[in-house]
């Protein structure tokens, strides 16, 4: 499911609140969160949101270092999830910035709950 809604972000625009919910239920089923407190913080927005993509990484991967940047006259963005510990750092480009974050802690996620090779991340008990 985190390979569909990674590419869904970095096709869709600023606001998609169809992936909004989509992505709130990734959170609830796949990472684990239920509807708990921590699963309600994002519940007010997540695509095209900054905030909610930067809050969304540090629930996910604490600590973890975050770049992004423009490519090439504003068509795109690319940012970084590097978590603490992990093996490489995680990609994602969309149109809109808080996408390709969003985008890129999918994939470190997928990439951590596939191998489980032991990087700093959220657990479902925390």
């Amino acid at each position: 499911m985190s390979a569909v809604l990674t590419h869904r972000l970095e096709m869709a625009g600023a606001c998609d609140l169809a992936l909004d919910a989509d992505l709130m239920h990734w959170l609830a089923e796949d990472v684990g969160m239920g509807q708990t407190d921590r699963w309600l913080r994002h519940s007010c927005r997540l695509v095209g949101c900054m905030t909610g993509a930067l809050r969304l990484v540090d629930d996910l991967f604490p600590n973890a270092a975050i770049a992004f940047q423009m490519k090439g006259r504003g068509a795109a963005f690319s940012a970084l999830v590097i978590p603490v510990g992990a093996p490489a750092p995680f990609a994602g480009l969309a149109p809109c910035a808080a996408n390709a974050v969003l985008a890129a802690s999918l994939r470190a996620f997928a990439h951590a709950s596939a191998r489980q090779d032991g990087f700093e991340m959220m657990r479902a008990a925390g």
